[in-house]
């Protein structure tokens, strides 16, 4: 509980009726804020308990019955409400009109007006022809005001003012879509975004970026304001000034004492799902950053984009585990983190954009650590070597460079396996007992594996499902429970014969296939959800694939904001999520369940096969799965039947292209090209 600050507040009141000082002087006295003074003496004014200090004589009544400005805004506020336009009431009271909108929509000015929609109906009316142009014009205007004024939204403003400029932003977004659907129904369109398509296209976009935006801002409020309510203390936010090794052990718990410790040149990190290895090196690099202050970190992933939900998050968790976080500075655009004491910063940036790593200038210290998160997705050592011979830069005494691989583990046949872990098999009854495995140590190299049994914060829930894993399906568990290398045989499609990544221009594709640009989507939530546009190229057979979306733990809500680009797609989902389908298609999806049917799978497959797919080297998931999906093995031989792992991506562009190989003539679904 709080403690009361009525004693302190009395103290102060006393001081200043007795003469003491100013209100400041009194605030230095008592370590106090001044706002806080002053806010202590107006509560108590309006509470009838004025503070009058010795000699100084009473105020005088205030006479005025308004301040001219809150008069000039009684004033545009009731042109508004009786049917008048913001510009009307800016001319006729000299406020700015900007200034006016702002008022309007944090008092919804709009609903108060009497019989608003009716008479906005009216208007259209008499405005058909050339007019209602001139309206959509004004919603474009409205809709680019509000992106330019949400661009800095995350990084200006405390959650207090956020979250009502958010309300604000939302309400004023309603408004222009009451006005443009009043337009569609006036010209008896049947839906909005056709009357916008006849005049300019952006609008929609710009309409659902917005309305992403602020649901993304609104989310991150949200998880923020949760965590400021869960570390105030006393009127403040727990905070340490500094960190001691202590503090990250007791944060990290079980186990990576030998990493926590490490300033090897080169760490690999291999560890199962669940094994806690993201957290760890999170809590690691802020604890080693707040004690070195020359240092500086980049974070690399295949793609750049996927930092903002992976590792820029971990770290900003990292911050708050370990008291810090008002020491660092999160900046979203560009992605960066900053100590704020220092100036030393962590960059994110994509192997998909080399020249944005060689390019790295630090202005404070030395570019010394460099973690590759999901290390396995780069595609060869030769790929690694450009970017690591970019890292260079004189060190201070007692620093060290270092490069950390960190990964979930794939195929032994992996560079990575041969590089770090010099080929030594894993110890599968260690990790089992132990949950970590030292594989290879010397001067310059640490390598090691976790499991799922060094992560003491798994609930039950958890751990009863590795156990049923164990059970079900003893190799998926050996690889996703314990961390250790698979081991691949009866793979589905080899690299060069059956697929290839190359970068390709994908615009053409949409732009001429327009609404009927395939799309495929498997649903998950322990296992991933993904989603990909895929073309079919009939002459040169060919089969491209882009646009990956790939995450686990998304609800539906989820999935209706964040598969946004996909909603002008034909999209076919596996019809085991009926439910899903259902409610995407009512959010204006355009999308159907898959047909499937006996051997469709195995069908679905072969299709595959018989064309060259190129995969976009930013789909890496799916470049994941093509070297790990595998024929089930029986008696050493490979049968017609794919194991069920590795398989979600790959699902993902069967449905999108399941009626070139699927009989469907009795379904009515007509084919799509």
């Amino acid at each position: 509980m709080a403690r009361s600050r009525e004693p302190t507040k009395e103290n102060a009141k006393k001081l200043y009726e007795e003469g003491f000082g100013s209100l400041s002087q009194i605030a230095k006295e008592l370590n106090l804020s001044l706002n806080t003074l002053k806010s202590w003496r107006t509560r108590d004014k309006k509470e009838g308990k004025e503070w009058v200090q010795k000699g100084a004589p009473k105020s005088a009544p205030d006479t005025r019955v308004q301040p001219p400005r809150k008069a000039k805004l009684k004033e545009a506020k009731s042109i508004v409400v009786n049917g008048g336009t913001l510009k009307e009431a800016s001319e006729k009271t000299g406020i700015k009109e900007s200034t006016l909108m702002n008022h309007s929509v944090r008092e919804n000015w709009m609903s108060k007006q009497k019989d608003y929609l009716e008479r906005l109906y009216g208007r259209l009316r008499d405005e058909r022809g050339q007019e209602h142009i001139q309206r959509r014009l004004e919603s474009i205007d409205f809709l680019n005001w509000i992106q330019k004024k949400s661009m800095n939204l995350g990084t200006s403003l405390s959650p207090t003012a956020l979250d009502d400029s958010l309300k604000g932003y939302q309400r004023l977004a309603n408004i222009v879509k009451t006005t443009i659907t009043a337009q569609a129904e006036l010209l008896g369109i049947s839906g909005v975004e056709e009357l916008i398509n006849g005049y300019d296209r952006s609008i929609i976009h710009t309409f659902r970026q917005e309305e992403l935006q602020i649901k993304l801002l609104e989310a991150d409020l949200k998880r923020e304001r949760n965590q400021i309510e869960r570390e105030k203390y006393n009127g403040g936010y727990v905070s340490k000034a500094s960190l001691e090794e202590e503090d990250l052990i007791k944060e990290v718990g079980k186990g990576y004492r030998k990493f926590i410790k490490s300033k090897k040149l080169y760490n690999y990190l291999k560890g199962a799902r669940g094994s806690k290895k993201s957290k760890t090196i999170a809590l690691r690099y802020i604890y080693n950053l707040l004690n070195n202050p020359t240092a500086n970190l980049l974070v690399v992933r295949q793609v750049d984009r996927t930092n903002r939900t992976s590792t820029f998050t971990d770290l900003k968790w990292a911050a708050r585990k370990l008291g810090v976080y008002e020491q660092f500075k999160f900046n979203v655009s560009p992605l960066e983190i900053t100590v704020v004491g220092t100036g030393q910063k962590i960059y994110f940036r994509g192997m998909n954009d080399p020249l944005s790593i060689t390019s790295i200038s630090v202005e404070h210290g030395v570019l010394s650590w460099v973690w590759v998160e999901e290390a396995y997705q780069i595609r060869s050592e030769d790929d690694w070597n450009k970017v690591e011979m970019s890292i260079r830069g004189q060190l201070e005494e007692g620093m060290w460079k270092e490069f950390l691989f960190s990964f979930n583990p794939w195929s032994s046949r992996h560079w990575l396996n041969a590089k770090g872990f010099r080929g030594i098999a894993d110890n599968d009854e260690v990790l089992e007992e132990e949950g970590e495995f030292i594989n290879y140590e010397d001067d310059l190299t640490l390598a090691m594996t976790t499991s799922y049994k060094i992560n003491e914060f798994l609930d039950n829930t958890d751990k009863i499902r590795y156990e049923k894993m164990k059970e079900d399906n003893p190799e998926r568990y050996k690889v996703e429970g314990l961390g250790l290398w698979g081991i691949i045989e009866g793979l589905i499609f080899h690299e060069g014969r059956h697929w290839t990544v190359e970068k390709f221009d994908y615009n053409n594709f949409e732009a001429n296939n327009g609404k009927y640009q395939r799309a495929g989507g498997d649903f998950g939530f322990n296992d991933p959800t993904a989603f990909y546009k895929v073309h079919v190229d009939d002459f040169n057979k060919k089969i491209y694939i882009w646009n990956e979306y790939y995450e686990r733990y998304k609800t539906t809500d989820d999935l209706k904001i964040e598969l946004e680009s996909f909603k002008e797609c034909s999209i076919v989902g596996d019809s085991s999520a009926k439910g899903t389908i259902k409610s995407l298609y009512n959010a204006g999806y355009n999308i159907q369940s898959s047909i499937k049917g006996k051997e469709s799978i195995v069908d679905g497959i072969r299709f595959l096969q018989s064309y060259k797919v190129v995969i976009h080297p930013e789909c890496p998931n799916l470049i994941d799965e093509a070297t790990l999906y595998c024929w089930e093995i029986k008696d050493d031989s490979s049968i017609d039947k794919p194991k069920d792992m590795n398989n979600h991506g790959w699902d993902a562009v069967r449905y999108a292209v399941e009626d070139l190989y699927i009989d469907v003539k009795n379904v009515g679904v007509s084919k799509r090209r």
